[in-house]
């Protein structure tokens, strides 16, 4: 799916998914840039895991 959608989708449930690369680089519709730090707990990086397995 489109990266700015998936941001729209992953907002609505209360993620902030990342940057969709396309507003840097047009022609990429479907890239996602994700960063992850030390402040996110393995709890909190399963549930974005799992948020993105029901919507691809």
């Amino acid at each position: 799916i489109p990266a700015k959608t998936l941001i729209e989708r992953a907002g609505a449930v209360g993620f902030l998914a990342g940057v969709a690369v396309e507003d840097f680089f047009p022609g990429s519709p479907n890239e996602l840039l994700v960063a992850v730090t030390e402040k996110r707990t393995r709890s909190e990086l399963d549930r974005f895991i799992n948020f993105l397995k029901t919507i691809s």
